[in-house]
């Protein structure tokens, strides 16, 4: 797909809607992670790994659109696509993740403007590829002096052995990895679930 200058102007022209966005969750995910840190302590969590975040390049969200044979319009990015705007919080255990999940959906769900448009839980119900992580899909309220949105964002919360596996599936996506090379990924995912639990074992024990 070729995007003609006046597209990719109009497209430009709509970035700092999103990079508004962005800034809103990031202060929400940081009211969490404070609230999650002083839990932390009382209820045994871990430490978050690291808490990433982004705006989805013009080039994927160009093959999104061609992946369902829709045009590039700023209508169709608003209308189909919903991870324009992530975050991603990357815990130690899948105690944490609970936790930080929970949190989450009790925040947002506190916070006029901000609403929970979908939940995915790919952890106790994995893609067939092995693909493990926990969707959020938000709306997040941006307002400036005479406009108003709400943006559609996602926020991931995996594992660190979760985050490593995606890391390296996307990886062999992007390299067009053959087969066999798919398949033992997705035997490797029900590994690491396994060490996942281990992991919480190990420390339970200390």
């Amino acid at each position: 797909m070729s995007l003609t200058k006046a597209e990719k102007t109009k497209w430009e022209s709509n970035l700092y809607i999103y990079n508004a966005a962005l800034e809103v969750l990031k202060t929400k995910i940081k009211l969490v992670k404070i609230e999650y840190d002083m839990l932390a302590v009382k209820n045994n969590y871990s430490e978050i790994q690291m808490i990433t975040d982004r705006i989805k390049s013009l080039e994927s969200i160009i093959g999104k659109l061609e992946k369902n044979n829709l045009e590039f319009t700023v209508q169709n990015i608003n209308d189909r696509i919903h991870d324009v705007v992530g975050c991603r919080i990357v815990c130690l255990t899948l105690d944490d993740v609970n936790a930080i999940v929970d949190l989450l959906r009790r925040t947002i769900n506190r916070t006029e403007g901000f609403k929970i448009d979908k939940e995915k839980d790919y952890i106790n119900n994995p893609k067939e590829n092995g693909y493990q992580s926990y969707h959020f899909r938000v709306s997040v309220p941006v307002t400036f002096s005479d406009e108003k949105y709400n943006v559609p964002c996602e926020i991931q919360v995996r594992t660190l052995l979760i985050h490593a596996w995606a890391e390296l599936h996307h990886l062999c996506y992007k390299e067009n990895a053959v087969g066999p090379v798919k398949s033992q990924f997705a035997a490797l995912a029900s590994n690491i679930e396994a060490t996942d639990q281990l992991v919480i074992l190990t420390k339970n024990k200390r």
